[in-house]
């Protein structure tokens, strides 16, 4: 029996990962899945992640509204208290904040590693703050690697060093939204939250040829800045007629199901998963085709012409 490779999937900061749940209907019949949550950031999140900014932050205003009370008189006086309020918060509560974002990084690295073993490289799918940590795991600990990411909403920055981590991965795939305003948030707090960016919105920048900035679901960007136009394929178990070719095939909806998968309001993917059932086999034709269909450039009518051949003739 085969042995399913091990997936693993990361929530961000503020949600509790019901996609997640979500996403296993999907995922378990290729993978043996593993939701990984953590509840360090639940509550007063942006506190714990960037308590130093806001340290800060909060000195300014004070310090406004007591120049305006008269308390902080002469400019020496307020350029005093700024800097012992500064150096409070890059000293102590920066340090805080540092020590609590490696400590929720470590446990989730614990976490995989424990299950993983010393198995094949694990595949992942990480949201948010769960991309930040996923990264800053891969750079802390050089022993450690993935077969293949899928990050959404990436708060990693657009410079992050895949290049010097490519030897530990087999692919990214970075899901780029222009719209998307938290990883530009996100960069704001790259002063004092290391490797935080904007590569969510914006796609990472001179990446090696294993990381793909995916922009929308139609389009990539390729190493050279060139877009890429492509579509996704579902796959989900083949039926009879496919079975003796190939473990897998592509979903194929029937027409009844087209507004279910279509309908707006639908954002559970379990509602949904009826229809990535194997197609009709009695609705299916097979029949072999020329060695045109394996170059990707021959894009026509003339790759799905049905042949003859010979008896003899086998897949291999």
């Amino acid at each position: 029996m085969r042995i399913k490779p091990s997936l693993f999937t990361i929530h961000g900061i503020y949600t509790d990962g019901e996609w997640q749940s979500g996403a296993a209907t999907v995922l378990e019949p290729f993978f043996r899945h593993y939701p990984l949550k953590y509840s360090e950031y639940r509550h007063l999140a942006i506190l714990k992640l960037a308590a130093d900014v806001i340290t800060i932050i909060v000195a300014v205003f004070v310090a406004l509204v007591l120049q305006h009370l008269g308390v902080l008189n002469g400019k020496w006086l307020y350029l005093l208290y700024l800097l012992l309020v500064c150096i409070v918060a890059v000293s102590w509560v920066h340090g805080y904040a540092s020590r609590y974002r490696n400590h929720v990084m470590m446990n989730l690295y614990d976490r995989i590693t424990n299950v993983v073993g010393n198995g094949p490289r694990p595949f992942i799918i990480a949201h948010s703050l769960g991309i930040y940590l996923l990264g800053r795991a891969l750079r802390y600990f050089e022993y450690w690697s993935c077969h293949t990411m899928i990050l959404t909403g990436c708060v990693l920055r657009r410079t992050f060093p895949w290049s010097t981590l490519k030897h530990r991965f087999h692919y990214v795939s970075n899901e780029v939204a222009r719209a998307d305003m938290v990883p530009i948030g996100a960069s704001l707090l790259s002063i004092f939250v290391p490797d935080m960016g904007c590569s969510g919105t914006f796609g990472f920048r001179g990446e090696p040829g294993n990381v793909h900035n995916v922009l929308g679901s139609e389009s990539w960007g390729s190493a050279k800045g060139d877009v890429i136009e492509t579509c996704s394929i579902l796959t989900t178990t083949p039926n009879a007629v496919v079975a003796d070719v190939h473990r897998r095939m592509p979903a194929i909806l029937k027409r009844d199901d087209y507004p279910t998968w279509l309908h707006p309001d639908i954002k559970n993917p379990s509602r949904v998963s009826r229809c990535l059932e194997p197609f009709d086999a009695a609705l299916m034709k097979k029949y072999p085709v020329s060695t045109r269909v394996n170059r990707p450039e021959n894009d026509d009518h003339e790759c799905a012409q049905e042949i003859a051949v010979s008896a003899t003739l086998t897949l291999f």
